[in-house]
């Protein structure tokens, strides 16, 4: 039987087409709101809404060359930090919109001065109605503890609007293809991928550059769905500390996205094959052990990898007698402060 999990995650592509097209003009006139002044760029999140929030922070570098930080909530919730915030402009990414710690930075951006954009599944939280613009994800009601298609939105909603800020916006025609990509990733068989690292005791999940954000997320979902021990790590950063923990004893999946970094992934994948290390790839390399279709650009292949990637924690999830749809001591949504 489908798990509810990966039916919500089934649901994605669609998911997408709706909020593309619902969006656009909405997106269109933030962005030239946007544009004005030249304060610093945050992100603020939790969970795998913090994997979105780092895609766009990438996304907006290498499309707007701005520098986005992502903002730790425990500098206003905890420390109570004063923080100079004029003419900044915070991006918050949550799918429920309830946190408490979401909302205080969110109003300590407004004490202060600065601009907030809520991209926020419940149009009706808290979050959604604070935030001095909120973005609806369009992912409607998403019952599953594991959220996979309104993490998806998150990850297009950031990306969207980096584009928007560029001038020109050269993706429209990338946008348009991706919901077809998503369903074209989706329908992968991975059961062979995920029988080998069914038996895995600890996983590394590698990337670089963009492919970072989907490998964070990917890392978590493994842990809270499969009840396996995931780290996510960059390529560059595997060959300092982490190096020591490479053997025949450890399993890493390598998402081998393309682009700049795409033959360091390569060459890690066969340095950590060397070591013993028990590899899996994820990329469009006819060699690799799940071979990816392509996105229209390179900049949203990630978010094709982390829709084929929810089928492959699915499978493993089960493969290791783990009902995805209720992890240990998880909660649908988490308060923290």
């Amino acid at each position: 039987m489908m798990t509810l999990m990966r039916r919500e995650a089934l649901q994605a592509p669609d998911c997408v087409a709706r909020f593309l097209e619902a969006e656009a003009q909405h997106l269109a006139t933030l962005a030239q709101a946007m544009r004005v002044g030249s304060g610093p760029w945050l992100t603020v999140a939790r969970g795998s809404s913090d994997a979105a929030a780092a895609y766009f922070a990438t996304t907006m570098a290498l499309l707007n060359g701005r520098i986005v930080s992502s903002l730790p909530p425990s500098l206003v919730t905890v420390y109570r930090a004063k923080l100079q915030f004029d003419g900044a402009c915070l991006v918050a990414f949550s799918q429920s919109g309830q946190s408490p710690d979401l909302l205080a930075v969110v109003d300590s951006l407004h004490a202060c001065g600065g601009r907030t954009v809520a991209f926020v599944n419940d149009m009706d939280s808290p979050l959604a109605r604070l935030a001095q613009w909120s973005v609806a994800l369009h992912a409607w009601p998403e019952t599953a503890i594991a959220a996979t298609k309104s993490v998806v939105a998150e990850f297009v909603a950031g990306v969207r609007l980096a584009a928007e800020l560029a001038e020109p916006n050269t993706l429209r025609q990338a946008f348009a293809d991706l919901p077809a990509q998503l369903r074209a990733a989706m329908q992968l068989d991975t059961s062979v991928v995920a029988k080998n690292l069914a038996g895995a005791a600890h996983l590394f999940v590698v990337g670089r550059g963009l492919g970072m954000s989907a490998a964070q997320e990917i890392a978590l979902k493994f842990k809270e769905t499969c009840g396996l021990h995931a780290e996510a790590l960059s390529a560059a950063e595997l060959r300092h500390g982490p190096m020591a923990l490479m053997d025949e004893h450890r399993h890493a999946l390598v998402l081998t996205l393309p682009g700049p970094g795409e033959s360091e992934l390569l060459a890690c994948a066969d340095f950590l094959k060397a070591q013993g290390v028990t590899v899996q790839t994820v990329g469009p390399q006819a060699a690799a052990d799940l071979r990816l279709p392509p996105a229209s650009d390179k900049l949203l292949d990630p978010v094709c990898a982390l829709a084929a990637l929810y089928m492959l924690v699915d499978d493993v999830a089960r493969l290791r007698n783990r009902n995805p749809d209720a992890p240990l001591r998880i909660q649908k949504v988490t308060l923290t402060l």
